[in-house]
């Protein structure tokens, strides 16, 4: 009998001001199993924070996927104010 293991990665930011962020990064969105998979994590946790998926896919940034935010690598790195980036 073999168990299945899933590994999860998950970026959960505590900013100076005390207000936190999550973040999921993932290379490319290319189909919906992987969007699934990419925002499922994030769509586990039950509080109001905002949420990102941080990609490096420049076509699909400020997107989003039931509330969650999808963005580029780029702009998001670029941003002084996460929570504005795709607003």
């Amino acid at each position: 009998m073999s168990e299945r293991v899933v590994i999860k990665k998950l970026i959960s930011l505590l900013p100076k001001d005390d207000h936190k962020i999550y973040i999921q990064v993932a290379y490319m969105l290319p189909d919906d199993a992987t969007v699934r998979r990419e925002f499922g994590n994030l769509l586990e946790i039950a509080d109001n924070y905002p949420k990102y998926v941080v990609t490096m896919d420049e076509m699909q940034s400020g997107g989003n996927y039931k509330g969650i935010k999808q963005i580029s690598l780029r702009n998001f790195l670029l941003a002084e104010d996460k929570e504005k980036t795709v607003n």
